[in-house]
């Protein structure tokens, strides 16, 4: 099975060839980091891969988001403020022998079907120094 940047990477050619087929000029910039991958003229064009019948159309919007924190910075208010991209390709059946089939989502259906999801974490970063208060030493099963 490939691993996943050979998905995506064949999930962005495939999107370009069918863009190419549309008339228009796509250039690939996934590997700028800028939100999106391809941008086509004045759009700007996720694109979401698959080897199944159904990409993982989980997409990073922090760019696009204002967080304002409370004063003691123990709650935040996360406000979306539009999306980095205008539409989603999905490319899904990806070597697979009737794939790959391709999907184009403009940015109303985004906004229609697409909602907000907050995952949270918690960053734990213990000192150096303080370190070794809690190092451990694994002791040996008995056999």
């Amino acid at each position: 099975m490939p691993r996943t940047s050979s998905v995506e990477q064949e999930a962005v050619r495939v999107a370009i060839e069918y863009l190419r087929a549309q008339g228009l000029r796509p250039k690939d910039v996934s590997a700028a980091k800028v939100g999106y991958d391809i941008l086509a003229g004045r759009t700007r064009i996720e694109v979401k891969g698959s080897l199944n019948d159904r990409a993982q159309n989980v997409i990073d919007i922090r760019g696009a988001c204002e967080l304002r924190w409370n004063r003691s910075g123990t709650k935040v208010t996360v406000t979306r403020t539009g999306l980095s991209f205008d539409a989603l390709i999905e490319v899904t059946r990806i070597g697979q022998p009737d794939g790959p089939v391709v999907y184009y989502y403009p940015k109303s259906a985004l906004e229609e079907y697409g909602t907000f999801w907050v995952w949270t974490t918690w960053r734990v970063l213990v000192p150096v120094k303080q370190r070794g208060r809690y190092q451990v030493r694994p002791r040996r099963a008995r056999q």
